[in-house]
C-alpha cells in the first residue's frame, strides 16, 4: 500500500504471494512426477513404478530435487523476465533493483539463493522485513532488490512510483 510516498511492500502481502507461488509450483511438480512415473512403468516393464526403480530413499531424493529444481526456474526466470511471479502479478507487485530497474538474471539467480538461506533458518532473513523502512528481507538487502507496487502509465505501460 502507498503511505507517507511508501511503495514498499510489507511482509503479509509477501507472503500470500509465497503462498501462491507454492501452490503453482505444487502443481507444476506433480504433472512432472506423474509424467516421470508414467514413463518409468511404460519403458521399464520388469518394474512398478519408482519405489522399485529408485527405492524409498530415492524416491525422496527425485521428488525432493524435482521440487527445489522447478522452484529455481520458477523464480529465477519469472523474475528475471517479468520482475514477478504470478503471486507478485496478483497483488500488483514487481521486483526491482534498488535504482527501480528490472533485475539481470545474475541478481535473480544470486537473490532466489539468498532467499533459500532467508527461509532455511526458521524464515528470520524474512523478518527483516519488518525492521527497515524499504521493507526488504535478507536476500534484498544482500541482492540490492526492492519489491514495490506496480502503477499503471497513462499508456498501459508499467510504471513504478519512486520515493520523493
Amino acid at each position: 500500500m502507498i503511505r507517507n510516498n511508501r511503495i514498499h511492500i510489507g511482509f503479509f502481502t509477501r507472503l500470500i504471494a509465497f503462498y501462491i507461488d507454492i501452490f503453482i509450483i505444487g502443481i507444476i511438480v506433480f504433472i512432472i512426477l506423474f509424467l516421470i512415473g508414467l514413463i518409468t512403468r511404460f519403458s521399464v516393464n520388469e518394474f512398478n513404478g519408482f519405489e522399485e526403480i529408485f527405492g524409498k530413499i530415492g524416491l525422496s531424493i527425485i521428488v525432493q530435487g524435482t521440487g527445489f529444481i522447478t522452484m529455481g526456474f520458477y523464480y529465477i526466470i519469472l523474475h528475471w523476465k517479468f520482475g514477478a511471479t504470478i503471486g507478485k502479478m496478483a497483488f500488483k507487485i514487481k521486483l526491482v533493483n534498488t535504482e527501480y530497474k528490472k533485475i539481470n538474471l545474475k541478481t535473480s539467480f544470486i537473490r532466489f539463493l539468498l532467499f533459500l538461506i532467508s527461509v532455511s533458518v526458521f524464515g528470520l532473513g524474512c523478518l527483516l522485513i519488518f525492521f527497515n523502512n524499504k521493507k526488504q528481507s535478507f536476500h534484498d538487502i544482500i541482492a540490492k532488490t526492492l519489491v514495490v507496487y506496480l502503477i499503471k502509465n497513462g499508456d498501459g505501460s508499467d510504471l513504478i512510483r519512486k520515493e520523493e
